[in-house]
């Protein structure tokens, strides 16, 4: 059983990272959303937010490539093509 004082820090632990990941979504989320409000026509705001998802994902790839001890090209395509592929799977079913 644990302590008060215990059981209170690991509350504040837990908010302090509750607030952590709401902090890391909105950043992640708002240079998305922006396309979509500022260009008036929607399909060509989706269109731009989805070269900007498939850029940034290509970056990630790359990137985490030597994290995982993987070729960064192959893993930057890799990555991006599954999205890309989950995408137009999810949009030829109306998903």
């Amino acid at each position: 059983m644990q302590s008060e004082e215990s059981a209170k820090g690991d509350r504040r632990n837990l908010l302090v990272s509750s607030l952590g990941c709401i902090l890391i979504s909105l950043v992640a989320l708002i240079p998305i959303i922006l396309p979509v409000m500022v260009i008036d026509d929607m399909d060509e705001g989706l269109t731009a937010v989805s070269a900007m998802t498939s850029l940034i994902l290509f970056i990630v790839g790359y990137k985490i490539a030597p994290y995982m001890g993987t070729n960064k090209w192959l893993t930057a395509f890799t990555i991006t093509g599954v999205t890309l592929a989950i995408a137009l799977i999810s949009a030829f079913t109306g998903g």
